[in-house]
């Protein structure tokens, strides 16, 4: 019996690259497959924007970078995160490229003889997460970019809150600080735009490369032409007429009427649908809203079957978890796009498709 499965469609992930590129217009596009391209699939989404043209990757760790590499993406792939100075070699020796955030890490880069050398220096303007915090790192490669044992391939930064229009002047101010770093000769890419910052601040970011992430896959309301890349199916595993009143699932959270139609679909929080879904969210059978009752199980859902269906359908018929407008599903229980593509487990089997 099929449980779950991903239906990733790429010929949206097309159509969501085109409009990233006219959006981003003069600037080249880094696609961002970090953790696993969101659990959509790294290997065949960075294999299938590859062959779009993309030539340059971002992934969080070493890990991400080697699986690229070893199902043969031959672009560059910059690793956005820190990562241990004992890896630093293996990742040259598979033309992967660093991101610097400090002068003991340039110090280190400095005193080893590593082979071909690339790094990005990261810039920060006010995530306060990673890099370095003032211009004293301008003035230093400016002094210093001709001359060093390693190739300074790019400068970054990142933004915080671009997506949030009442923060628009803090995300100004990101810009403004970068700007510095944007014209220094001899630097490949620079680079400050997620994917919100190429949708509403282009003609702000006078780099050369934006970063598109969520964009790609769809999830986002910041433009009406993106159509989300993915859809979660399931199936109908049981059916059942309640003949007294009765609490459905765990904790009694929920005591539906005598009378009323369970049906029970063979997913869970262990395949990614989250607990917060109880007795809150719901799902589509037909086009037909079917709401979620009692508390999401590990490995099954209970939810009630609308009387204009009962009669129509039967085990192993189709349910889509999300339907046409899915941020509005997710934003309905308090959960971010990502959370929800991230925890996608590996037991649900992606499948692509392309369906125009």
């Amino acid at each position: 019996m099929k449980r779950g499965w991903l239906e990733i469609n790429l010929n949206k992930l097309k159509n969501n690259y085109n409009i990233a590129k006219e959006k981003a217009v003069g600037k080249e596009i880094m696609a961002v497959v970090k953790a696993d391209a969101y659990g959509l699939g790294a290997c065949k989404i960075s294999e299938t924007l590859s062959s779009l043209g993309v030539n340059i990757f971002g992934v969080a760790c070493i890990e991400e970078a080697l699986e690229l590499r070893k199902n043969g993406l031959k672009k560059e792939i910059l690793i956005l995160g820190v990562i241990n100075f004992t890896d630093y070699k293996l990742a040259f020796d598979n033309d992967i490229q660093l991101t610097i955030s400090s002068f003991d890490e340039l110090e280190y880069l400095r005193k080893n003889n590593f082979k071909n050398p690339k790094i990005h220096i990261k810039i920060d303007t006010g995530m306060g997460r990673i890099g370095f915090l003032n211009d004293e790192i301008y003035y230093w490669i400016k002094e210093n970019n001709k001359k060093l044992n390693f190739e300074i391939r790019g400068i970054f930064s990142h933004f915080s809150c671009s997506d949030i229009e009442s923060e628009d002047d803090y995300t100004m101010k990101q810009i403004n600080k970068f700007k510095i770093y944007e014209n220094i000769e001899g630097i490949r890419y620079t680079h400050i735009q997620n994917s919100a910052g190429i949708i509403r601040f282009n003609n702000s970011c006078n780099g050369n490369l934006a970063r598109a992430g969520m964009l790609l896959y769809g999830y986002t309301s910041l433009d009406t032409r993106i159509s989300p890349i993915l859809k979660f199916k399931t199936i109908v595993s049981h059916i059942k007429k309640v003949q007294e009143d009765s609490y459905i699932s765990y904790e009694k959270t929920k005591l539906v009427k005598k009378g009323t139609v369970i049906c029970t679909i063979p997913i869970g929080y262990a395949d990614g649908y989250d607990r917060r879904f109880s007795n809150r969210g719901y799902v589509f059978i037909r086009g037909v809203r079917c709401n979620i009752l009692g508390r999401v199980c590990m490995d099954a859902t209970m939810i009630e079957l609308p009387e204009v269906l009962y009669k129509e359908i039967s085990i192993g018929e189709e349910v889509d978890v999300l339907g046409d407008n899915p941020l509005q599903q997710l934003s309905d229980v308090g959960i971010s796009p990502y959370e929800f593509l991230l925890f996608i487990s590996k037991r649900v089997k992606r499948n692509y498709i392309e369906i125009i």
